[in-house]
């Protein structure tokens, strides 16, 4: 077609001009050496010299610099004039003209680098740095932030405070400084128009950011993020992230802040107001911590626990003891007030559980507890009994770490089983069946379900090293199981999710989690605007030295000889991110034993017999919904002639070598002298290995 057809470009290349800056359309290009100094702009076919403004003719001492407008996307040039004054025009793409935004008196030996609207204009010097001069100043003045340079130019979006980097986050994001967690120098940043993100390149390598993802990787002593246990919100919006290993950071507007101490946090810290509560080891007690008084021990009487919920009313804190197969309702007030009022349920109410490490209540005061190795139970507030179900006994088949309340009165629980669901809208009886298995590819035994809480119409699930989010009014009005999933590219967790350690923001409704190694800060609000791109993959099938490419329903016909496949699953989407992917090989007729879901897009199918298969591919869509995918394969057996031959073969050759094959007793006993381990079983075993 003409559109792709080769044609010989005459214009000037862009890489002999000094700068360029790219446009909606065109480019801004300066410094063409022996040709001219002034700005130009270039079309994509031809270049348009760019005259001086009018207040300027015969004064210019240089033009050659141009720089992005970081909030309108336009371009900007700096005109230094013969007094030493900088001039700021904005360029207009479409009618070619300029617009002056700044005269700035005291430039002196600053150029321009950066502009951010009419009242921010980035001016750099080599040996200097930055400086920022405001437009009703005109005096350069020193920033919060420096901005890196580029031999004498500065390189747009990226800031260095401390020998810390940052993307400067703009236009429309609110100026957000982004981290950078690199140790080398970024050199160029690339905004993704696709989805909210940039590339950010160094000397080493190429970076993704997520702007919507914010991790603190270093909350204690600069060092790491390890092992939080209390992840809690204070009244006045402060978080604090207590450590089982070392230490209480607090976050607030002003920064993070270090609280020293040397206890060890267990989970399930919360806040009444602005004091935290907690749980500990060294010392083993029950703490309350404010900023007026520190911290405060509680209790003697009893040694420690691992949760604390407010119970629905508002007026207790349900507390799990340790090891005493129970929990206890706090009064709220006294709490407060630094004093402790029990009531304590127990064995004799039918509590059978020891350390119970998660609580959620229904609407109507029953209490639901678990613990992950032992089972789960209910606790009815209005009978004072509890009935619980173990997996020693075989009551349940499974255990219960995390645990919520939707708003829609649905009781659910996970653990290292899954995810299971109680229908408590109505007071009824409440049994083991009463548990329903939820079945999800991202939802397999072994991806412990961490951390659950609500937000919006989300179940939110910290499921291993997965963020998953459930749509509960999928679910609440047909049952469907539609799972969204934060792109493991962007998350890039390398721990699982803590236990019981995520909250909902209550200024912004960001969600915090913590992993066993680093602390987030996640804006769903922004990721869930962000489009949702399908991927429809194609089939790499390498069989031997051939390679097919195949798509959904096309059959695949294989030789006798070709037994062993190995398949490539091919896709790409604007958003340039992995999708989970699922693959089973099954004979026609057979169950479908599917791969546990993964990002990687290679699988192997070897030594397989002649039969007639189907070869199914599930891609976990970027929207929630699961597509399949299905090849057809033949793989025919040997035809009759052939193996007569073979055969016919074969017998000539044992006639004429009948020592070649020897008698299968006297190959075993042979090896049964040399003590080889396939002998060293017992019974038939023995003799079926041999």
């Amino acid at each position: 077609m003409a559109e792709d057809s080769l044609q010989l470009d005459t214009t000037k290349p862009i890489r002999e001009w000094s700068y360029r800056n790219l446009l909606e359309k065109g480019s801004l290009v300066c410094g063409i050496p022996g040709i001219n100094i002034s700005p130009s702009y270039f079309d994509g076919k031809e270049f348009h010299p760019i005259e001086t403004p009018y207040p300027l003719e015969g004064m210019i001492a240089d033009s050659t610099v141009i720089c992005p407008d970081l909030t309108t996307g336009k371009g900007a040039i700096g005109y230094k004039d013969t007094l030493g004054r900088l001039w700021v025009y904005l360029f207009e793409e479409e009618s070619k003209t300029q617009k002056l935004i700044g005269t700035y008196q005291q430039a002196g030996g600053y150029n321009l680098a950066l502009v951010m609207g009419v009242d921010s204009i980035v001016v750099l010097s080599s040996d200097k740095g930055s400086l920022v001069v405001k437009n009703k100043k005109g005096i350069p003045e020193k920033g919060f932030y420096e901005f890196l340079l580029l031999g004498s130019h500065g390189i747009p979006h990226v800031l260095v405070r401390e020998n810390n980097y940052f993307i400067r986050d703009v236009p429309k994001r609110g100026y957000k400084p982004i981290p950078i967690f690199t140790e080398s120098r970024p050199q160029s940043v690339l905004n993704d128009r696709f989805y909210n993100s940039y590339y950010v390149g160094n000397a080493n390598e190429v970076l993704r950011i997520f702007p919507h993802i914010t991790q603190y990787p270093k909350l204690f002593n600069s060092r790491n993020s390890n092992s939080i246990n209390t992840l809690a919100q204070a009244g006045d919006g402060t978080i604090y992230a207590g450590s089982y290993s070392t230490g209480l950071p607090s976050i607030s507007k002003t920064g993070i802040h270090s609280i020293p101490t040397t206890m060890k946090f267990l989970n399930g810290g919360n806040c009444l107001g602005n004091n935290l509560f907690f749980f500990s080891e060294n010392p083993s007690s029950f703490f309350k911590y404010s900023t007026a008084n520190g911290f405060q021990n509680l209790w003697y009487d009893y040694s420690t626990g691992f949760m604390l919920t407010p119970t629905r009313d508002g007026k207790s804190i349900l507390a799990g003891l340790a090891g005493i197969s129970s929990f206890a309702f706090l009064e709220k007030n006294a709490l407060s007030n630094g004093g402790i009022k029990m009531e304590k349920i127990g064995p004799e109410q039918g509590v059978g559980l020891v350390n119970l490490l998660t609580f959620a209540e229904d609407r109507h005061g029953r209490i639901f507890f678990g613990r992950n190795s032992e089972g789960w139970g209910v606790y009815d507030t209005s009978t004072r009994k509890a009935i619980t179900f173990t997996m020693q006994k075989e009551q349940t088949a499974f255990g219960v770490l995390s645990s919520l309340c939707d708003n829609n009165g649905m009781i659910w629980m996970g653990g290292s089983k899954g995810l299971w669901v109680i229908d408590a809208r109505k007071k009824n009886n409440i049994t083991s069946a009463s548990a329903i298995h939820i079945e999800h590819p991202l939802l397999r035994d072994g991806h412990t379900i961490g951390s659950i809480k609500q937000w919006g119409k989300y179940l939110v699930l910290g499921a291993g090293r997965n963020l998953l989010l459930l749509d509960l009014k999928a679910y609440n009005t047909s049952k469907e199981i539609r799972i969204r999933y934060l792109n493991p590219q962007e998350t890039n967790f390398t721990a699982d999710c803590e236990q019981n350690t995520m909250l909902v923001d209550h200024r912004d409704s960001s969600l915090w989690l913590a992993t066993t190694d680093n602390l987030y800060q996640i804006d769903l609000k922004t990721w869930l605007k962000q489009p949702a791109y399908l991927v429809e993959p194609a089939l790499h099938i390498t069989i031997g030295g051939k390679k097919h490419t195949l798509s959904h329903g096309e059959l695949l016909e294989l030789g006798p000889t070709e037994n062993s496949l190995h398949i490539e699953v091919a896709y790409q989407s604007q958003d340039n991110m992995p999708h989970y992917l699922q693959m089973a090989f099954s004979a026609l007729g057979d169950t479908l034993q599917w791969s546990d879901a993964t990002t990687n897009n290679s699988f192997s199918f070897l030594n397989q017999r002649s039969g007639k298969y189907l070869l199914n591919l599930r891609v976990l869509q970027s929207d929630g919904t699961i597509t399949i995918h299905t090849i057809p394969i033949n793989h025919p057996p040997f035809p009759l002639a052939t193996m007569v031959v073979l055969a016919a073969h074969f017998w000539r050759y044992y006639r004429r070598f009948p020592f070649a094959v020897l008698p299968p007793q006297t190959k075993a006993i042979g090896r049964s002298q040399r003590g080889t381990p396939c002998c060293r079983s017992n019974g038939p075993a023995q003799r079926t290995a041999t």
